[in-house]
């Protein structure tokens, strides 16, 4: 089987959000508001096109989201709509966008050890 040649590949962007709350938020709470956000923007079909994808990497409560190119701007739309999590007061903004997911972690503050 051959492999896919590099223009047509899916070209994937990493999103680094941060996440503003008076109190801790655990990451089950954050990627669950994340997923009920971007399917109440975006619906079903939408998010699977984007390929919405919430890493598991959470500290200090910013996290990386790897989304298609192409839908970024919804991505980024989506994450405004998010107003609590948990039952708690909460925002969620957008830090940084890269295209490799060491550089989204080493120029946005989330090196894992």
């Amino acid at each position: 089987m051959k492999p896919i040649i590099p223009s047509l590949r899916e070209k994937n962007r990493y999103l680094v959000y941060k996440v503003r709350s008076n109190e801790k938020v655990s990451f089950n709470g954050a990627k669950s508001s994340l997923e009920n956000a971007c399917l109440k923007f975006m619906g079903g079909l939408g998010m699977a096109r984007a390929g919405v994808m919430i890493m598991n990497e959470f500290k200090n409560n910013k996290g990386i989201v790897k989304v298609n190119n192409k839908y970024l701007n919804e991505l980024h739309a989506s994450l405004l709509l998010i107003e609590q999590i948990e039952g708690k007061k909460a925002s969620v903004e957008s830090v940084g966008v890269s295209g490799l997911l060491n550089k989204a972690r080493k120029y946005f503050g989330m090196e894992m050890i």
